[in-house]
């Protein structure tokens, strides 16, 4: 997300860092970057958040996010804490976050660290193929 970010920010404004002249106004990156935040973040929490708790990959895989303890749906609100914290950790120069991504190979429960954090397990319910 920080590379998608810092991609944009040069498409839109081509002298980031100088005085160009032409150059796009300073509100429209910030709306810029606020639907490159915002867009996901909904995207996310709506789909890991509702009944299913899958989005259109763990559709496809069939995987499903829910509560390590009761198994039930994971619920909006951590659904985006979840989504915030996995951002949070690409944020910090992206290596962060690429280990947050690897530690389920490695985590004993297959959880990354945004995982832990919001009591999430990614599962792949019983008689589901694929």
């Amino acid at each position: 997300m920080t590379v998608l970010l810092v991609a944009v920010s040069l498409a839109v404004d081509p002298g980031a860092g100088s005085s160009a002249a032409g150059s796009a106004p300073g509100w429209v990156v910030a709306v810029v970057y606020a639907v490159l935040v915002a867009v996901p973040a909904a995207y996310f929490t709506v789909l890991t958040g509702g009944a299913r708790g899958q989005t259109v990959g763990g559709l496809a895989t069939g995987l499903v996010v829910r509560d390590a303890l009761t198994g039930g749906p994971l619920g909006y609100r951590r659904a985006l804490a979840r989504f915030l914290v996995r951002a949070l950790l690409y944020a910090a120069l992206v290596i962060p976050g690429v280990l947050n991504d690897l530690m389920p190979l490695w985590d004993p429960m297959h959880q990354s660290l945004s995982d832990k954090v919001t009591r999430a397990l990614v599962v792949r319910p019983v008689g589901r193929g694929h």
